[in-house]
């Protein structure tokens, strides 16, 4: 189970179950939108801490050429109130075209031309690991169907 911030939507609006609710890989130009913190608009300031929510939309640009486990997106923003989009590893990356999360950020940067660029883990690899930690595995191993990259 993964939990979300609140949305005015179906995909965060609490936790997200992964038994009852879809997950499926992402595929070149479907719609993806990705929400977590953004370390530039966030703060502590003892005791109170403020959290900047960051909610970036991109289209998918196909698997990274250096790893097969990695997806890329892509996008532009025209005047964006951030420069950096660090802290936002480990936010859900949610398909809008197939209803479904899809992975998980990775890492990414803010060119300063506003064009935003995404790596994110496909959902195939995260299943994997959650499968081999489920059975208590010391080790996981599978391949990928190529022509489906």
């Amino acid at each position: 189970m993964i939990a979300f911030n609140e949305f005015e939507g179906q995909f965060f609006d609490g936790a997200y179950d992964l038994d009852r609710q879809p997950a499926a890989s992402s595929e070149p130009a479907n719609q993806l939108i990705a929400t977590g913190f953004l370390k530039q608009k966030s703060r502590i300031d003892p005791p109170n801490i403020f959290a900047g929510l960051g909610f970036l939309e991109f289209r998918d640009a196909g698997v990274a050429q250096f790893d097969d486990a990695l997806r890329r997106g892509l996008a532009t923003y025209a005047n964006p109130d951030f420069n950096s989009i660090a802290g936002m590893s480990g936010s859900p990356v949610y398909n809008l075209d197939r209803g479904a999360l899809c992975g998980m950020v990775a890492r990414g940067g803010l060119e300063p031309d506003g064009g935003l660029r995404i790596y994110f883990i496909d959902i195939f690899d995260i299943l994997q690991f959650l499968d081999a930690v489920a059975t208590r595995s010391n080790n996981v191993s599978y391949t990928k169907d190529r022509s489906r990259l």
